[in-house]
């Protein structure tokens, strides 16, 4: 058995970059479908298809059906069959369309494409046959330090795990994705993985690794993962904290006893193309294969990851196929998208008939296409959002959600930090849905305000969602 190479890891938890809730699995498992093949491709869009939409340069979005993306351009048409074609320097992103909602940011889960019927079983429900066999854990949920998540479970097959690591390891997690088989993955990199559930509780001060046992048992030190070849199973070991010799001896924990572990890593900034898929997995691509759709029914990508005992200077690269109806959403750039929900904000009621109006709610960031999560204004309002200084543009789409349709109608207007109104619309029943879009490059400061204001019945049902909203940032200096 090779020895540990990971020195002491300094703490670091940034409550702004990792959400206190990873998004269920199951509602994706739930609402995963594949897509089902014709003998020729269509000509033209058809109800097949997927829906989606192509944020431009500006992030102006256009509903499209994808006919092909490249390495370097996409060609799509518009619902009227009108032709588009983009390079992808001139694509942001490219994202199922937003559905409908009938309920809040609280209670709605992951944003999801219309179940359809299948005639091909997809990695998510592939991996639900795979944890209703008893094979497996139940589903759960890894996250890496630089924002890459993968549903799966911990791999517990022994023969897998000789074969993987004849000599055993230490300092690693064997993880088996639904979407990328088994990986062997150094604990410098992950940064919280839950073994029984597909949500993850992130205090936000920590003193070094947390562990919560099945029992609920809460201990802290510093983690280590083990495998022996030809042991059952892996084991966690737990150095307390300030060493063995000050607060107790070391624990070694087998690991079908862990629900969850949160390492205090560091995080690492997010650049480069990057996935969002059905079964709730955020993935990297590989620069030298990018991902290429072919009418809109096969998508395919690689991705490589650092691991444990490869002998290809611990790299690992994954080539992947996947129904194109299980691309949630694709983003050439990730390094110049940011959701408007990792922003600090500061709240102060507007409606004088209230002494006071419940805070906004964010929904699970983890759960949303291109990390951009619902907010909810739960009444009229004003929230003021610090963008950073290199930001250009914020857009997204305000909504009242269909079980406020009834009473709710109401005013929502966008101010600069000089108080200066830049967009405003009426929302209610007949015009529930409007998009916005705010060009920064002149703005006094990066503040920006949104004030819900009472409409003709007042703060009755006035209940706003701001959707997907994303802040384009300026690119690199390099």
């Amino acid at each position: 058995m090779q020895p540990a190479t990971r020195t002491t890891r300094a703490v670091f938890v940034d409550p702004a970059r990792w959400p206190f809730h990873i998004a269920s699995l199951a509602a994706a498992l739930a609402s995963t479908a594949g897509l089902a093949f014709a003998s020729q491709p269509p000509t033209a869009p058809s109800d097949a298809w997927v829906e989606r939409e192509v944020l431009d340069k500006d992030l102006n979005a256009t509903l499209v059906r994808v006919q092909s993306l490249t390495a370097t351009e996409l060609i799509a048409r518009t619902r009227d069959n009108r032709p588009i074609r983009l390079s992808l320097a001139e694509i942001n992103a490219l994202v199922t369309a937003l559905p409908d909602t009938s309920g809040a940011a609280t209670t709605q889960s992951s944003p999801r494409r219309a179940a359809r019927p299948s005639t091909q079983a997809s990695p998510a429900q592939r991996a639900l046959a795979t944890f209703a066999s008893g094979a497996a854990d139940a589903s759960g949920l890894l996250l890496l330090t630089d924002g890459q998540t993968l549903a799966g479970v911990r791999e517990r097959d022994p023969a897998r795990l000789l074969r993987l690591a004849p000599e055993g390891f230490t300092e690693s997690l064997a993880w088996r994705s639904s979407t990328l088989d088994t990986l062997i993955l150094p604990l410098e990199r992950i940064s919280a993985v839950s073994f029984s559930s597909p949500q993850i509780t992130i205090p936000q001060r920590m003193s070094g690794d947390m562990v919560r046992l099945r029992n609920n048992d809460l201990a802290s030190g510093f983690v280590d993962i083990q495998y022996r070849a030809g042991d059952p199973d892996s084991v966690l070991t737990i150095e307390p904290d300030g060493g063995a010799g000050a607060n107790g001896v070391t624990r070694r924990i087998p690991l079908r006893r862990v629900a969850s572990i949160i390492l205090a890593n560091p995080p690492e900034p997010a650049a480069g193309p990057w996935v969002w898929l059905a079964d709730d997995s955020i993935l990297r691509l590989d620069g030298s294969s990018p991902l290429t759709l072919n009418n809109d029914r096969i998508a395919q990508f690689a991705t490589t990851f650092n691991v444990h005992g490869d002998s290809e200077a611990g790299l690992a690269k994954r080539t992947i196929s996947v129904n194109a109806a299980d691309l949630i959403a694709f983003a050439p750039r990730r390094e110049r998208l940011m959701a408007l929900a990792e922003r600090p904000m500061r709240v102060a009621n507007t409606d004088t008939q209230r002494r006071w109006t419940a805070p906004p709610i964010i929904a699970d960031a983890l759960g949303a296409p291109l990390g951009a999560p619902d907010i909810e204004l739960p009444g009229p309002m004003g929230v003021t959002w610090t963008l950073p200084t290199n930001a250009q543009r914020v857009a997204g789409v305000i909504e009242l959600p269909a079980s406020a349709r009834v009473w709710g109608d109401c005013n929502v207007i966008l101010l600069d930090a000089a108080g200066k109104e830049r967009w405003s619309a009426r929302v209610n029943n007949q015009a529930p849905r409007h998009a916005f879009n705010l060009d920064l490059t002149n703005a006094p400061t990066q503040d920006i305000t949104l004030r819900v204001d009472a409409g003709a019945n007042g703060p009755i049902e006035d209940r706003i969602l701001v959707r997907r909203a994303l802040i384009l940032l300026a690119p690199p200096a390099n």
